[in-house]
């Protein structure tokens, strides 16, 4: 759920409009640039440095949302900044209540702003879309040092290197299959909200699983 993002972006953001975008902001700049040292230019020599530069070709995937690539940094940055806040106080916590209910919480941000994603986006501005994505980093902040207790909890001291290692092979896991998904969804007539809706749904059943088989200690089991 938080690296879906990276991975449909290309198919969420309409590359031309952005390009256009782009490209006009680029010749006006330089046509002011110009007008600064020549008064005399006809007008119709401005019109013609705007076509030329519009006429850039650009592999589109079918997007709908105009966001700059400033912009698409900034979400994206979105859930690391939330990360950050969260994971110092969500470690303390984690150590001193209970890191299944942590481990649930966290798995509910998720949930959510996944699910919520595509209507923030189309509906909202960037600005909203960046908050839904620093929330889901909260999310994220909880995850990490409540899977850390759990381990430490459950698993032996000589077992504990194995234990860190298959966590950190599901991450990569994910990410390998889930790039064919998300090509598979934005191709399709269901389109890039899809994917988030699809991970949303997975990551709420997951959830139900989790508090159905998973104690805070062995002796709780």
């Amino acid at each position: 759920m938080r690296s879906n993002l990276g991975m449909s972006m290309t198919c969420i953001v309409n590359t031309t409009g952005v390009a256009h975008e782009t490209a006009k902001t680029h010749s006006l700049k330089g046509i002011s640039k110009r007008l600064t040292n020549q008064s005399n230019i006809p007008l119709e020599c401005l019109h013609e440095d705007l076509e030329e530069e519009d006429g850039i070709a650009i592999n589109d995937y079918g997007g709908t949302i105009i966001w700059s690539q400033n912009v698409q940094n900034q979400i994206l940055a979105g859930t690391f900044w939330g990360s950050l806040v969260a994971v110092i106080p969500s470690g303390y916590l984690a150590d001193r209540t209970s890191p299944m209910n942590l481990f649930s919480i966290s798995l509910l941000i998720y949930v959510t702003c996944t699910a919520l994603f595509p209507v923030l986006a189309n509906n909202t501005s960037y600005h909203i879309v960046f908050l839904s994505r620093f929330v889901m980093g909260l999310g994220e902040g909880i995850l990490i040092p409540a899977a850390n207790a759990l381990i430490t909890r459950w698993v032996p001291n000589q077992e504990k290197s194995t234990a860190a290692a298959i966590f950190t092979l599901g991450n990569q896991f994910a990410g390998s299959i889930g790039i064919p998904i998300v090509a598979a969804f934005c191709a399709s007539s269901f389109g890039w909200p899809a994917v988030f809706y699809f991970c949303a749904i997975l990551g709420l059943t997951w959830s139900v699983v989790w508090r159905l088989v998973v104690t805070n200690a062995p002796e709780k089991a």
